[in-house]
């Protein structure tokens, strides 16, 4: 499946159409992702339309798409938030580009910009919960060690993420990957 790589134009900011396929695409992905870790009585939403719109004026949204780019042909997305270390963020692929090689490519783009900035190295943080292995996370966290990742810290979600901690259905931890660019 042929695809483009670029950063959201900030025209993009204004288009309604594409911003509300993403956050649907998004969302989505992360309800499904992180099923059983949110707590039924506080419904999570990773993502917003003011969100997006943020994330595409600081020019921190990478979109990958088919053909022309408009909201038909999105097939995924990710963020690369602006640290002192990048933190690559947000990831979410259209599930008919799974298996694709897509979520591979969104992610070596970021790691390439990081570097092209200057970067030595990019983190990308995985929220898992404490007490059970929840298979997605699994999966992530052996893919991303396999894409040259270490786990370089374990935070208590509750810390790391002191905003969300009322929405957890329980205890979790925030493990910080890393990733040297040399």
């Amino acid at each position: 499946m042929p695809f483009q790589l670029a950063f959201a134009s900030s025209s993009a900011a204004s288009d309604h159409a594409l911003i509300n396929h993403l956050v649907v695409l998004i969302n989505d992905a992360y309800t499904k992702s992180e099923a059983g870790i949110w707590a039924p009585s506080a419904p999570f939403c990773r993502t917003s339309v003011a969100d997006l719109q943020h994330c595409i004026n600081a020019s921190e949204l990478v979109l990958a798409w088919s053909g022309t780019l408009d909201a038909s042909t999105v097939l995924g997305a990710v963020r690369l938030q602006r640290r002192d270390v990048p933190l690559i963020a947000m990831l979410a692929c259209d599930p008919a580009a799974r298996g694709t090689g897509l979520g591979t490519a969104l992610v070596r783009f970021c790691e390439d910009e990081a570097r092209a900035r200057g970067a030595s190295a990019v983190h990308i943080d995985l929220l898992t919960p404490r007490a059970w292995d929840h298979p997605e996370k699994v999966r992530l966290a052996a893919w991303y060690e396999r894409s040259g990742y270490v786990v370089i810290r374990r935070d208590q979600a509750e810390t790391h993420y002191a905003e969300l901690a009322p929405m957890l259905a329980g205890p979790c931890d925030v493990r910080v990957f890393e990733k040297r660019l040399n």
